[in-house]
């Protein structure tokens, strides 16, 4: 380890004094270089059909104009919506995964559960009442895993028939 170090220290010097030794002769000039009087400069180029690397030159590209001022704004207005607003949850007690238990939902209606948290919904029959049940809707297991994690049970829903 010793002998790099000193091998490096000695070889440094010597290179840095071996590269001056044969650039004594050059001078760098640092300042700016005077042309001389009646000397023109270069004619103006003329307007490519190509680029520098062959390619067509830049081109505007016509498309859809911006909207003015006297463009009316364009707004969402949801519709009106008669869902109610509850919680789900899921039990094996209901028989399939297509039926549900939805509290003052008429027996044998379609009901439509969505997910307030992710949007994911699912349509199910209204075949046993919700009225002992300490959700809104209850699912069957396999109808709630298709909208939310078993674990998250129970989940914010908008539903309605």
């Amino acid at each position: 380890m010793m002998i790099a170090l000193v091998i490096t220290i000695i070889a440094i010097p010597v290179l840095i004094w071996s590269s001056r030794q044969g650039n004594e002769t050059t001078a760098i000039v640092t300042t700016g270089e005077v042309i001389a009087p009646g000397t023109t400069s270069m004619p103006p180029t003329e307007a490519s059909t190509t680029g520098p690397l062959g390619t067509a030159p830049a081109a505007y590209l016509g498309g859809t104009l911006p909207p003015t001022r006297k463009d009316p704004a364009t707004i969402r207005i949801p519709r009106p919506s008669n869902a109610l607003v509850g919680d789900a949850s899921f039990d094996e007690v209901i028989g399939t995964s297509v039926s549900c238990a939805v509290k003052d939902a008429p027996y044998g209606i379609e009901v439509t559960v969505t997910n307030l948290d992710n949007s994911r919904s699912i349509r199910c029959l209204a075949l046993s009442p919700a009225t002992d049940l300490d959700a809104e809707v209850v699912l069957h297991r396999d109808a709630f895993a298709q909208i939310a994690d078993l674990t998250d049970a129970p989940i914010p829903v908008e539903y309605f028939w």
